[in-house]
């Protein structure tokens, strides 16, 4: 079966569960639980947690190590070139 029929018979099935819970048609119960998840879809992802600061971790036991800063490296090309002519 290729995915084009597939996606158009599960929009059917959609538009069928839409009408079915416009109509009154399911249990109160299974309409309530097709709902929550119909919203939960719609409203995407919820918020991202935010990252937790190196004393929350160490709160916890877990050790933080962060790498020294890198100084940029010139390319060998421009390394002792005098510009000024």
């Amino acid at each position: 079966m290729t995915m084009l029929p597939r996606l158009q018979a599960g929009e059917q099935l959609d538009v069928y569960r839409a009408v079915g819970l416009g109509s009154g048609s399911f249990d109160k119960k299974d309409a309530k639980r097709m709902l929550d998840r119909l919203r939960d879809c719609a409203s995407g992802p919820g918020p991202r947690a935010r990252k937790a600061s190196a004393a929350e971790l160490a709160a916890i036991g877990i050790g933080m190590a962060v790498p020294p800063a890198q100084t940029p490296v010139k390319p060998s090309s421009e390394v002792g070139e005098n510009r000024d002519g």
